[in-house]
C-alpha cells in the first residue's frame, strides 16, 4: 500500500472506531490487534482497473481482503444510479463512501469478538450465524446454503450509513449533531440507501432503552455508541439501544429478541422482504411493508414495554418516556413513506398508548 491510503486507510478506520467504540476502547485490546491487520491487508489497485464488487465492476478504489470485508473505498468510482456527482462534490462522495466501508471493516471485527451467538442458533432445519454483520442460513445436516443464504442485508448497509453520517457529523464537519442524525433530520438521500433509512430509525427507537439518549458523551467516552450504557430508573444496568448493539457485535440477538416479543420467525421473513429491495434495487419501500412493519414494531414494543415494567426494569413512566420517542418517530416515517391507515388502525395504536399527531394523519389521510 502506497503511503497516502496508507494514511486515509487509518484516518477513516480511526474516525468510525472512535465513534463505535470511544476513543479509549478503539486503542486498545483484541479490537485494535484485529484493526492493525486489518489495516496491512488493504490493496490498493490503479484507478483504471476494475473492481469487482457485490454490485458489479467499480473503478479504483482498494478492497479489504482475508474475510474481512470485501467492498471498495470510492477514491474514483463512477456508479450511474448515485445521484451524489450531480448535487456533491467528489471529495465528500469518497469521505462518505471511504467511512461506510471502514464501518463494515468495524462491524465484521466486533461480530467475531463480541456476538453472545457464536455458535449461531437452530431454527428449525436451519443454522443461523452472525457473519460479518449478516445473518448466514445453512442446512443444519448438510451445511449448504438455504433461502436467501444471508439476511440483514439492508439493515447492515442502512446502519453503515447512519453511523457514516454521525461519524461526519461528528470528527469531519465537528457539529455534533448526532441526535439529527437518529432522529432522521439528517440524511444523505444522495446515498442509495437514503430512502430506506427511516425505517431502520423506527427500528432504532424501538430498541431504545433510554429515555434521553447522550450520543455525544458516549462517543466521548470509552463505551462508544456500540457499547453504551444506561442505568434505568430501577436501577437496572443496559444497553442504551439493543438495536445499535445488536447491528454491529450480534444480529442475531435483535432476532432473538423481536420474535420473542412478536411472533417465532417474523424478525427474519421481515428482514429477507427487505433485502428484495436491495437486490432488485428498488429505490424505495412499498407504503403497505412500511405498514406491516409498524404493526409489527407497535406489537414489539408494547409487549416489550408491559414485560419489562413487570419484571421490574422500567416504572411505568419510563416506559412511558420510550413510547413517545417512538411516537415521534413513528409519525416521521407514516408522514415519510405516505402510510394510509383506516381508523381502526389508528385507533389500534393509540391503544398502545402511541401518540399520532393529526399532522401525520392529515398528511397520510385516512381509508
Amino acid at each position: 500500500m502506497n503511503k497516502l491510503n496508507e494514511k486515509k486507510a487509518k484516518i477513516y478506520l480511526k474516525i468510525i472506531s472512535n465513534v463505535l467504540l470511544g476513543e479509549n476502547f478503539s486503542k486498545k485490546g483484541t479490537f485494535k490487534e484485529l484493526c492493525d491487520k486489518l489495516i496491512l491487508n488493504i490493496d490498493t489497485i490503479k484507478s483504471n482497473q476494475k473492481v469487482k464488487t457485490g454490485n458489479g465492476d467499480s473503478d479504483g478504489g482498494c478492497i479489504i481482503k482475508k474475510g474481512m470485508v470485501e467492498e471498495y473505498d470510492g477514491y474514483d468510482v463512477r456508479i450511474p444510479e448515485y445521484k451524489f456527482f450531480q448535487q456533491k462534490s467528489e471529495k465528500e462522495w469518497v469521505i462518505h463512501a471511504g467511512i461506510h466501508e471502514f464501518c463494515h471493516a468495524c462491524t465484521n471485527i466486533l461480530n467475531l469478538v463480541y456476538s453472545k451467538n457464536e455458535n449461531g442458533i437452530i431454527v428449525g432445519k436451519e443454522l443461523r450465524k452472525n457473519t460479518n454483520g449478516l445473518i448466514k442460513t445453512t442446512d443444519v445436516k448438510t451445511g449448504e446454503f438455504c433461502s436467501q443464504h444471508f439476511y440483514f442485508k439492508l439493515f447492515n448497509e442502512t446502519m453503515m450509513d447512519i453511523m457514516t453520517m454521525i461519524a461526519i457529523e461528528h470528527d469531519i464537519t465537528k457539529t455534533d449533531k448526532i441526535k439529527d442524525v437518529l432522529t432522521g433530520d439528517i440524511i444523505n438521500y444522495n446515498s442509495y440507501f437514503g430512502n430506506f433509512i427511516p425505517l431502520t430509525l423506527l427500528y432504532i427507537s424501538a430498541f431504545s432503552n433510554t429515555t434521553n439518549p447522550n450520543y455525544i458523551d458516549a462517543i466521548n467516552n470509552e463505551n462508544g455508541m456500540v457499547f453504551d450504557e444506561i442505568i434505568t430508573d430501577k436501577r437496572q444496568r443496559l444497553y442504551a439501544n439493543d438495536f445499535i448493539y445488536g447491528s454491529f457485535c450480534d444480529p442475531l440477538s435483535i432476532e432473538i429478541e423481536f420474535d420473542k416479543y412478536v411472533k417465532k420467525g417474523i424478525f427474519s421473513e421481515i428482514s429477507k422482504t427487505m433485502d428484495l429491495y436491495y437486490i432488485k434495487r428498488l429505490n424505495n419501500y412499498d407504503s403497505n411493508f412500511v405498514k406491516y412493519n409498524i404493526k409489527n414494531l407497535v406489537c414489539f414494543l408494547d409487549s416489550k414495554m408491559k414485560d419489562y415494567i413487570n419484571r421490574e426494569i422500567f416504572t411505568e413512566e419510563y416506559a412511558n418516556n420510550i413510547i413517545d420517542n417512538f411516537s415521534i418517530q413513528l409519525n416521521k416515517v407514516l408522514q415519510f413513506y405516505n402510510v394510509e391507515l383506516t381508523e381502526k388502525e389508528i385507533q389500534s395504536i393509540k391503544e398502545k398508548g402511541i401518540k399520532i399527531s393529526q399532522n401525520s394523519i392529515g398528511t397520510v389521510g385516512l381509508k
